[in-house]
């Protein structure tokens, strides 16, 4: 694991250029949250290292957040872990 931009990343090649991707689709979820009526609760699947759900955390009263692989879920669980909305 690793830090860079602020966040917990594994240490895996896949993951070289995901929060370059993930700054790639923020136009599309901002667009997204513009068709949202009530913002109390988000439920996130495949919740990778957190960087979606801290910005879904800044928008919805609670959000939960599902991750399956074990090395994302390590990097997701210390990125959120000052985020009291988000479980």
């Amino acid at each position: 694991m690793h830090e860079a931009f602020g966040l917990f990343w594994p240490d895996a090649p896949a993951v070289n250029g995901m929060y370059e991707a993930y700054l790639k689709s923020a136009e599309d979820m901002t667009l997204a949250m513009s068709h949202v009526k009530k913002f109390d609760v988000a439920v996130q699947a495949g919740g990778h290292c957190g960087e979606w759900s801290i910005w879904l955390s800044r928008l919805f009263g609670t959000v939960y957040t599902f991750e399956p692989d074990t090395e994302n879920f390590s990097c997701l669980t210390r990125n959120i872990a000052a985020y009291d909305n988000i479980f």
